[in-house]
């Protein structure tokens, strides 16, 4: 099976999810061929600015985009792939997205177009557009991919997120890390406003992001402003006991996002804001809250309790170990559908 793998564009989050499931395609025997996306709108950026100075920020990025997605459709036809399975897909301009699919009866073999949709249920109607010029696709929610496909009769499959075997695993020794509690990620006002309310003394906190709105400020110590890259933040779950998951409101979400799994595969148990995926998933071993009152009483429960800690932590490591690795995914999910739609 011939495979053009087309990353999301992005350099950090999505890049991981093309990067990790790159490694397992290609071990799974595929005659993989990537395009990553984000290094051709890097190439078109620098050239751009380099021969253009003059020209305005939003000018170099309109044309930035412009060319590195005119250089996919070159890829497709100098790999002639069976299947052009993009990643995310977003950052792609419409026009090519539905050339892309218009040009399979151009090439030699017969040639199938899909999605590894990766922002459900937020963006659904954003990836709508993109689902009607392609042959499946995979949702990273389940309430989505059902409710795009109903009666079961499309080929819409639901592929939560992963964990990768070579990243994602922890120390042997489970209780000398560095830090209480973790977060690392995009600091929206109802995030700020959640963590303000935590009761953090005596509590060793690290928490790393951006903020979303230039109103909103955390009022701890131990705040970093910036971004992690994911083998960065696998090393800073190896060295933190706890790590704080809250998610983007969603009254419609199933799905956990990816950090809960990649949490726990490094040993560092979650304590996290309620998504049905979880309490299927995970069982009673990840604790739910539902405000600050709470989360502060939980973080200083299972300080207090190690053992209690180790004993939630060792289930939930058990109940997806053997079944929630991107191995698993593309050999349990995305090559059967791939075979299937070939067929």
């Amino acid at each position: 099976m011939r495979i053009l793998l087309v990353a999301h564009g992005a350099n950090h989050s999505t890049y991981d999810i093309y990067r990790y499931y790159a490694k397992a395609l290609a071990d799974a025997g595929v005659d993989l061929t990537t395009f990553p996306y984000h290094m051709a709108m890097d190439y078109h950026h620098r050239a751009i600015t380099s021969m253009y100075p003059e020209m305005t920020e939003g000018d170099v990025l309109h044309k930035t985009v412009l060319g590195a997605s005119r250089d996919i459709i070159s890829q497709v036809v100098l790999s002639q792939p069976e299947h052009i399975l993009f990643v995310g897909g977003l950052a792609v301009p419409q026009y090519i997205s539905v050339a892309v699919y218009n040009m399979r009866s151009l090439l030699k073999t017969s040639c199938h177009v899909g999605y590894i949709f990766t922002e459900s249920p937020y963006q659904d109607d954003e990836q709508e557009f993109y689902m009607n010029y392609s042959d499946y696709a995979f949702f990273n929610d389940k309430y989505s991919a059902e409710a795009y496909n109903p009666n079961g009769e499309l080929y819409v499959e639901y592929l939560p997120h992963s964990y990768a075997k070579e990243v994602h695993y922890p120390y042997r020794e489970i209780d000398n890390q560095a830090h209480d509690v973790v977060f690392c990620g995009t600091l929206y006002p109802e995030r700020v406003n959640f963590f303000n309310r935590i009761d953090w003394t005596n509590v060793d906190v690290k928490m790393i992001g951006n903020y979303s709105d230039s109103n909103t400020r955390l009022t701890l110590n131990g705040f970093v402003h910036g971004t992690l890259n994911n083998i960065q933040l696998a090393e800073l779950y190896r060295n933190s006991k706890l790590a704080i998951n809250f998610h983007r409101h969603a009254e419609s979400a199933y799905s956990a996002n990816p950090r809960i799994r990649e949490a726990v595969m490094c040993g560092c148990l979650p304590i996290s804001d309620y998504r049905k995926e979880i309490e299927d998933v995970f069982g009673d071993s990840i604790p739910f809250v539902s405000n600050s009152d709470e989360m502060s009483d939980a973080i200083r429960s299972l300080l207090d309790n190690p053992e209690e800690r180790k004993n939630r932590l060792s289930d939930a490591q058990k109940r997806i170990m053997n079944k929630d690795s991107y191995d698993n995914r593309v050999n349990d999910i995305i090559l059967p559908l791939l075979r299937e739609v070939g067929e």
